[in-house]
């Protein structure tokens, strides 16, 4: 490669990537760079668009023209300095065989030209594209203002097809989709000038690049995006994914929405001390479990980190952790629209750290801890299991456990179990709904002697007898739906 100003040269073959080298990006400023953010996703498109040489395409180059295909990821160029820039603007066919133009903020993704060129899908499902000839309109578009262009009537606007690509292309796609290559391996490279990076820097960097290979949309604070970004293999519609990873050892790796409320493995049900199950490959070399309280913090070589404190852990394996969020992490949301506020939890083996799932804090987050067939993890007076076998029976109060704290009378610190010497409540509204029947419960905290465990005590409604469905609202949020056996 070359640098500013200067030609660009292959010099692959000194390196062992001859005929594997696609291309390369320089990023002038790669603090404000960030793997999942649809800017990276944009450049790594270049590889393919900017192979397109005139017809119905030239004045877009090196990305689109003012059109359909604009209004993805590779946006339309500035013909003043062809920066690529974004055409929020969507296309509604009308009666009169023309079409309506309005503003549109949805999800940035790559158009099926971008797709088709990147191999990832054949020529047949290549869908008509709309691209705006009239030069009034196309000036209004170059505002940015998509009301300004209105409505495009016949004449005003050129349909683009898959056969058009091609012929611009010079022929078919070689290789054609169905053996074209769709993962991607990125080497990301940076240039100190002053001296060497300090492993803050190194960590950060490292952080951003793991973040190239995200499964899904994640929130990103920097970079093109605000709210949540579109990595590549997301703007391709999971059709591709790329890899940032250099080392042949297997790094530990969490699931996509991998991290969940324990008792009602539901994502969205997380707060502060939380009981959390944790899914995905390589995250331990062994199987433990904690045989103390407190709860350790390291457990056979392996730490979660939430919101960059160390979490309390119940157990480890290969492909899944028990864990303890954190008490006293914030559930106040920053970015706008959210429920909660969006945190980072990843895993170190041995050193080496995962990537991150992003999880939103609540401050209220019930789920109720069931076994077998959804029943309800629940006890009789004589502490005896209620199930099938033993209903638990009209009018008469038992225990019921769950997980996820909202605001208690003293904040017990994570990892440590609760006092057996005084009752620790829960604040704020609660009510037990059995059989569609809402019930004000006698009691509502942590269950003595537990770690992250929260019971509630009700009286048993008197309905009918059989199988009914039992759940929590605490502080205006919902559990998942458990099943209680009755009898009367």
């Amino acid at each position: 490669i070359a640098g500013i100003g200067q030609t660009p040269f292959d010099n692959s073959a000194n390196f062992g990537s001859k005929g594997r080298l696609i291309g390369f990006t320089m990023l002038p400023n790669p603090h404000f760079i960030d793997g999942a953010d649809i800017g990276v996703a944009h450049e790594f498109g270049h590889q393919w668009v900017q192979s397109l040489k005139g017809g119905v395409f030239t004045y877009g180059q090196p990305h689109w023209p003012l059109s359909t295909m604009a209004t993805g990821v590779m946006g339309w160029s500035d013909p003043i300095n062809n920066q690529g820039l974004r055409f929020p603007c969507q296309f509604t066919a009308n009666d009169s065989g023309g079409f309506t133009v309005t503003s549109f903020q949805g999800a940035l993704m790559f158009n099926d030209f971008d797709l088709y060129l990147m191999g990832l899908i054949p020529a047949s499902e290549v869908k008509p594209q709309v691209i705006i000839t009239n030069a009034q309109k196309i000036a209004a578009g170059q505002t940015g203002a998509c009301s300004g262009i209105g409505t495009l009537t016949p004449g005003q606007f050129a349909t683009a097809t898959a056969q058009d690509l091609i012929q611009v292309a010079g022929g078919p796609r070689v290789p054609s989709s169905s053996t074209s290559q769709k993962n991607f391996r990125v080497l990301n490279v940076v240039l100190s000038r002053d001296g060497l990076l300090s492993a803050d820097d190194l960590a950060y960097y490292e952080f951003m690049s793991r973040r190239l290979e995200e499964k899904g949309l994640v929130p990103i604070s920097q970079g093109f995006d605000t709210g949540y970004g579109h990595s590549f293999g997301v703007a391709t519609g999971g059709r591709a994914q790329i890899t940032a990873k250099l080392t042949a050892d297997p790094l530990p790796e969490i699931n996509f929405a991998g991290v969940v409320n324990a008792a009602s493995f539901d994502k969205a049900a997380l707060g502060p001390a939380t009981v959390a199950s944790l899914f995905g490959s390589n995250l331990a070399t062994t199987t433990a479990g904690a045989a103390t309280v407190p709860l350790p913090t390291s457990l056979g070589g392996v730490r979660v980190i939430v919101d960059g404190k160390p979490a309390p852990l119940f157990y480890v394996s290969p492909g899944q952790i028990n864990f303890q969020i954190p008490d006293r992490l914030s559930t106040t949301p920053y970015i706008p629209g959210d429920s909660g506020y969006v945190t980072g939890v990843r895993v170190e083996r041995d050193g080496a750290s995962s990537n991150a799932s992003y999880v939103g804090l609540r401050a209220s987050a019930p789920g109720i801890i069931t076994y077998g067939a959804s029943l309800a993890v629940a006890v009789n007076a004589s502490n005896q299991v209620i199930g099938p076998a033993n209903p638990a029976r009209t009018g008469e109060t038992i225990t019921m456990y769950f997980v996820g704290a909202a605001t208690l009378s003293e904040v017990i610190t994570a990892g440590t179990p609760a006092p057996s010497d005084r009752l620790v409540r829960l604040l704020g509204s609660a009510s037990v709904v059995v059989g569609g029947l809402s019930i004000t419960p006698q009691f509502i905290g942590l269950s003595p002697g537990g770690v992250g465990l929260l019971q509630v005590n009700f009286t048993v409604p008197n309905i009918a007898a059989g199988e009914q469905t039992v759940s929590l609202i605490v502080s205006g949020v919902r559990s998942n739906e458990a099943k209680l056996p009755l009898t009367r």
